[in-house]
């Protein structure tokens, strides 16, 4: 249950960075918003949200993915579609690499599970490894370029004005 008390928090803490910069906005030159600066910070919030949700994102692939492990166990005829075998082969695969077994069986400090399955959560590889992204990506790769650009941006944008301050 620990696991869950977690996103729960990780969830919470991400609510609380979406708030509004404009509540909290001190008007400028004449009474005008300061909406500079707001978009800036918005930014900044933006940024420190991706990991949480990664973190979120990893927590839940930890329980579909034990609960697919354990059904499996108990059920060898149990089938899964198409692109949800892929990414289930795919984790008990790596996590393998990684020295995890799957389905777990006893009460066991999941930290070190968890920050495996961020990483590959995090590496193109899952979505290269699904039959349609592929194909997706294929085309003209303009998905993985429209992502890698606009990270590109957003990370320049915000490191030059962290060093700017």
């Amino acid at each position: 249950m620990i696991p869950v008390y977690t996103a729960q928090a990780v969830l919470s803490e991400i609510r609380s960075r979406c708030f509004p910069r404009s509540v909290m906005s001190h008007t400028v030159a004449n009474g005008w918003e300061n909406v500079s600066s707001n978009a800036f910070n918005a930014a900044l919030n933006l940024h420190s949200l991706i990991p949480l949700a990664y973190h979120i994102l990893s927590i839940e692939a930890l329980f579909v993915i034990q609960a697919i492990s354990y059904r499996l166990s108990m059920d060898s005829t149990l089938t899964l579609g198409e692109g949800s075998q892929t990414a289930f082969d795919y984790f008990i695969h790596e996590l393998g690499l990684a020295g995890h077994t799957l389905p777990l069986r006893e009460d066991t400090f999941l930290r070190d599970l968890i920050v495996e399955i961020n990483s590959l959560v995090q590496s193109d590889q899952l979505l290269l490894s699904m039959t349609d992204m592929d194909e997706l990506l294929d085309h003209e790769g303009l998905l993985k370029e429209y992502y890698q650009s606009t990270s590109e941006s957003v990370r320049s944008l915000i490191e030059s004005n962290i060093s700017a301050t």
